[in-house]
């Protein structure tokens, strides 16, 4: 899951649009550290569009469902993992 989508669902049942709405400021003075675009209503269009195709119309509940299980997943196979460091072979 990439940046534009965590945003998108930072927004809730408002999607990105609602986040950009909200936090679209601080977003825009951490960009202008960076040298890059304004958030102008062209660039708000095109991200918001942008991860409307990705979202591929699913629901703010299921794409959270989506990252719950993914996040589930992964802490899972941490568990099973031998700590950094450890010699497997003294399991």
């Amino acid at each position: 899951m990439g940046p534009h989508m965590t945003y998108h669902l930072a927004g809730g049942e408002g999607g990105y649009a609602a986040y950009l709405e909200h936090l679209g400021p601080a977003q825009e003075r951490r960009w202008a550290s960076l040298r890059t675009p304004q958030l102008t209503p062209e660039v708000k269009l095109a991200l918001v569009e942008g991860v409307a195709a990705e979202a591929e119309s699913l629901g703010i509940g299921e794409l959270e469902a989506r990252r719950d299980a993914a996040l589930i997943a992964i802490l899972q196979t941490l568990r099973t993992m031998e700590p950094l460091g450890a010699d497997p072979r003294e399991s």
